[in-house]
């Protein structure tokens, strides 16, 4: 056996020059005659990526990246800026199909993209992401990046304070079986959903698929991340409104609290043996602190938002003869036309 540096330079950093590096290096190794071999092209742990119609980008500061977008022409003045994280392997990999997708679909909607790579993926938000000062510099974002999180994920992307949608790639099926389907498989929830939440992303949403692709010139086939292209569209505009939502002052939203009351009835407003009323008085309280439009009303306790529920916002049973005739005599219902 021989321990070759240059060979280990080429297949440890991987990427698609690198490995072209590497086979080509293996054949000058066999006595095959006319090949040029590259020297190791370092890869980074984490950084900025951008494709630019060959291989694609990657920069490893900020100052790089920023400078490279505006020497391209792709900051947009006052644009939503929405950050995109993903892994190391999808560039070094060569599987950048369903990123390109997400990015060209950013500047499509007229927004800025930042794509960023690293792991684990709050760390890398945090590092990448928020500016000497401690600013961020993207208003929303969204990735692939929380599959396998722990449960201190969430404390870092408080720190940088956007919403963060998590991405979903769909595993081992493609676009038509998972559309013939009931949807994401109990397997696919675990570390698709339940996980990407748990470490403080919201809106899951599907955007690729694994597709069978037979290479031409090889007859070879292979399953490639493909991206849905309905889905890509869905979750950039997603992110949009999150960014715009982000710019608007807290009495600017309107926001929907939901309680549940099924089956119907005046005893059924609960959720699993919690108190609805106290949780849903102190939301009310943190809304009002934080400066949202609570309208005139000035009582948020637990008793008030008890008797409110109870008499003009619950699920009448159509077992209760006249209650429902009740609750729009006092006048405050809304009334919603059905068909």
């Amino acid at each position: 056996a021989i321990w070759d540096e240059r060979a280990r330079g080429l297949w440890g950093h991987s990427g698609f020059a690198n490995q072209v590096g590497l086979l080509k290096y293996a054949l000058t190794q066999a006595r095959v005659p006319g090949l040029t071999v590259s020297d190791p092209q370092p890869s980074l742990e984490g950084g900025y990526y951008y494709p630019d119609g060959k291989t694609g980008q990657v920069f490893a500061t900020w100052e790089s990246f920023d400078a490279w977008r505006q020497a391209h022409g792709k900051r947009r003045a006052g644009a939503p800026r929405i950050a995109i994280g993903f892994f190391k392997s999808t560039y070094y990999g060569g599987e950048t199909d369903l990123l390109d997708a997400l990015i060209a679909e950013i500047e499509r909607q007229g927004a800025e993209a930042i794509p960023i790579f690293g792991y684990p993926g709050a760390v890398a938000h945090q590092r990448l992401l928020l500016d000497p000062q401690g600013r961020s510099r993207a208003d929303a974002a969204m990735g692939f990046l929380f599959n396998f999180s722990d449960t201190d994920a969430w404390k870092l992307l408080s720190k940088i304070d956007i919403p963060v949608i998590h991405l979903v790639s769909l595993y081992g099926r493609s676009e038509k079986e998972w559309r013939e389907s009931s949807g994401m498989t109990q397997f696919e929830g675990t570390f698709q959903v339940a996980v990407p939440e748990l470490a403080g992303t919201i809106a899951p949403t599907v955007v690729g698929s694994k597709e069978r692709v037979r290479d031409a010139e090889t007859g070879v086939t292979m399953i490639v991340n493909k991206p849905i292209v309905s889905r890509v569209t869905t979750a950039v505009q997603r992110a949009i409104r999150y960014a715009a939502l982000g710019r608007k002052t807290n009495r600017e939203k309107r926001l929907a609290l939901i309680y549940y009351n099924y089956p119907p009835g005046k005893a059924n407003i609960g959720a699993s043996y919690l108190n609805v009323a106290d949780s849903l008085s102190n939301v009310l309280q943190r809304l009002a602190k934080d400066g949202y439009d609570l309208g005139q009303q000035t009582d948020l306790s637990s008793a008030t938002v008890l008797a409110d529920i109870t008499t003009k916002a619950r699920n009448v049973g159509g077992y209760a003869p006249g209650e429902l005739d009740a609750m729009l005599a006092q006048g405050d219902a809304v009334r919603v036309t059905a068909g």
